[in-house]
Parts: C-alpha cells; structure tokens; sequence
C-alpha cells in the first residue's frame, strides 16, 4: 500500500515539473520542415518505451516473478543513469569522479546549439 502511494505521489510531483517536457521540447527542436517527423518520431519512441517499461514494472515488482520489490528504483535509475552518461559522453573509468549538476545552464546551452547544428546540417 505505502509503495502505491508513494508512486502516485512521485507521478503528481513529476507531471508538475519536468514530466510536461516530453511534450514540449519535440515540437521545439525540429526545424519547422522537419517540425512533424520529429514529434512523431519522439512520441512514437515514447510510446515504444511506456509499453516496454509497464511489461517490465510487472515483473519488478510481481512475488511470484521477479520479486524486487522496493529495490526496483535502482533498476530505473541506473537506466536513467545510463541515458545520462550516454547523452554526456563520460566514459565508464570516470563515473566515480564525475560532478553532476543538474542545472548547468552552460551546458545545456553547449547541447542545445550541438543539436541544432547538427538539424540545420541535416535540411
């Protein structure tokens, strides 16, 4: 019962802050020709992940399957994690070493104008 409330409560706090921005980024970051694709593209990706991730959950969290119980947080942050580093490029020997700031405006910019580069190459 606690874990139910506790995951609706984490579902209510998430959808308030950055839930909303799978929504929006999409329709922001293609350029305005490839605007369609890459909102399909990102939804479609999205969708693909929610069905893999709900038939996963079910396991995680099933007595009679894989039982983790309230150890299946770690399953999800490490793949968050693992997007993270992946996105940054850190290789795995500095993971220990590395400082994680989540809002490094510098640095969102620095991705920012990578990614946009790289649409305007692309049209």
């Amino acid at each position: 019962m606690s874990q139910a409330v506790l995951t609706l409560l984490w579902t209510f706090i998430f959808q308030l802050s950055a839930g909303q921005l799978g929504w929006a980024l999409p329709a922001e970051m293609g350029s305005t020709r490839l605007r369609q694709k890459t909102i399909c593209l990102a939804r479609d990706a999205s969708n693909i992940a929610g069905v893999i991730g709900g038939i996963l959950q079910q396991y995680l969290m099933n007595p009679q399957a894989w039982n983790l119980k309230g150890y299946t947080g770690f399953v999800w942050e490490g793949t968050c994690f693992g997007i993270w580093t992946f996105a940054k490029k850190i290789p795995a020997r500095r993971f220990a070493t590395t400082e994680v700031d989540l809002f490094d405006e510098q640095d969102i910019s620095k991705l920012s104008h990578k990614y946009n580069n790289v649409a305007a190459t692309r049209v």
